[in-house]
């Protein structure tokens, strides 16, 4: 079990949407083609894998936790107000180059009721959110987009505490917050919330949890070590063996069912270690993996644990390609009446929990992305004038600009 806690998020990241729910199909109201959100869910999972094994990378003997549908969904609002080179840039980081953004954003409107679609056991919701700060000039276009597509709820910019709450509650309390601070020079902070909760289709039995050795990145320790026997979904080689653990009391043990939610948990075999894996891992590795499972008679022994991340993901996203939103040369004239230049993002928080016993799990993530105005485009306040002192007055013809009267009115009657 050496190192198997450097990275808490290799375990569980598929509990948020990088499952076999993504696979399903269909054709929403508007016409959506069912083809684009097959090619959506590869792009997200794709940006997922990478996204992961970039944090990991950083987070070197220390649990990394992610969840990529809550950065990608986050993104997306914001993608919907890019345009030029930050716009494709960003199209390209979550998969949806080939597609227009009308196909993206209804896949994503399609993929988010697919995920809500859970059986008994089961619960998964996901929330959006606009943070808008009043009389700044944005277009109503950005707005009904994420209104529709994203089931986004428009509230009104002003301090940190609202949005908190905001998050607490759509997490169930288990993200008290995601932002320390609202900026006067934030102008929009757009969130994202994800809640997962899910029984074991079949339970460890508390009676069989015991006090074990566990080796982790800072040496040895005993921790609580859940087990079950019987028919297993798995696999080995000569990198690593991976069990497949599915949720949900109508769920099948014996496969993925193509509508279910399950845990994949990979243990590096012999020498190698957690640092092996997620150094090799890539999407084609994902799909052959997760696809050469089969069912054995057999035993697992885990943790029971909990773990939390927390991220500033400016680093990573502008490593994967999406610099050009970072800068102040950023373009999101179509989320506001701006040019180029005048605002851009400051920065992308992430912070996920995730909690596993022996009834099953349950875990939360949520994401800010904060958009800020550079010098170049000034707060505008909104205009309040009281005439309660002299003042001057001019009566000018607007065709000519010629003054046709002026005067200085120090006492009107």
């Amino acid at each position: 079990m050496k190192h198997v806690l450097r990275s808490a998020s290799l375990f569980f990241f598929i509990l948020f949407g990088l499952t076999q729910s993504f696979a399903c199909a269909g054709t929403n109201e508007s016409g959506t083609d069912p083809a684009s959100t097959d090619a959506l869910a590869e792009g997200y999972n794709r940006f997922g894998v990478e996204l992961f094994t970039r944090e990991a990378t950083g987070g070197e003997g220390n649990n990394v936790f992610v969840s990529p549908v809550s950065v990608a969904l986050c993104l997306g609002m914001a993608y919907n107000g890019a345009g030029g080179t930050t716009a494709s840039e960003m199209a390209l980081l979550l998969g949806a180059g080939s597609m227009d953004l009308g196909a993206y954003n209804g896949a994503n409107g399609l993929l988010v009721d697919q995920l809500s679609e859970t059986g008994t056991g089961i619960t998964l919701s996901i929330a959006n959110s606009l943070w808008l700060r009043k009389d700044f000039p944005f277009r109503k276009e950005f707005i009904r987009r994420n209104e529709k597509h994203f089931g986004a709820g428009v509230y009104q910019l002003e301090t940190e505490k609202e949005i908190n709450r905001w998050v607490e509650e759509r997490t169930e309390g288990m993200i008290p917050s995601i932002i320390d601070s609202v900026d006067p020079a934030d102008v929009a902070i757009l969130v994202n919330a994800i809640y997962f909760k899910g029984e074991w289709t079949i339970e460890f039995d508390e009676d069989l949890t015991e006090d074990k050795s566990f080796q982790s990145s800072k040496g040895e320790k005993k921790i609580p070590m859940m087990k079950r026997s019987g028919e297993l979904d798995c696999h080995e080689n000569e990198l690593f063996q991976v069990v497949r653990l599915p949720y949900g009391k109508g769920a099948s043990d014996d496969g993925p069912s193509g509508s279910g939610t399950s845990m994949y948990v990979f243990l590096p075999s012999g020498e190698n270690t957690l640092s092996d894996l997620t150094g090799k891992l890539t999407l084609e590795d994902w799909k052959t993996w997760t696809g050469a499972l089969a069912e054995r008679d057999g035993t697992i022994e885990m943790p029971r644990f909990k773990a939390e991340y927390f991220s500033r993901l400016n680093g990573t996203l502008s490593d994967m390609g999406m610099k050009e939103a970072f800068r102040r040369s950023a373009d999101f004239s179509n989320l506001c009446e701006c040019r180029p230049g005048d605002v851009y993002i400051s920065d992308v928080y992430h912070k996920a929990v995730v909690e596993v016993n022996e009834k099953g799990t349950e875990a939360a993530a949520a994401t800010a992305v904060k958009i800020r105005l550079t010098s170049a485009m000034p707060v505008v306040e909104p205009f309040h004038m009281v005439v309660d002192r002299p003042f001057l007055i001019a009566i000018v013809d607007d065709e000519t600009g010629l003054i046709l009267f002026m005067g200085a009115i120090s006492d009107p009657e």
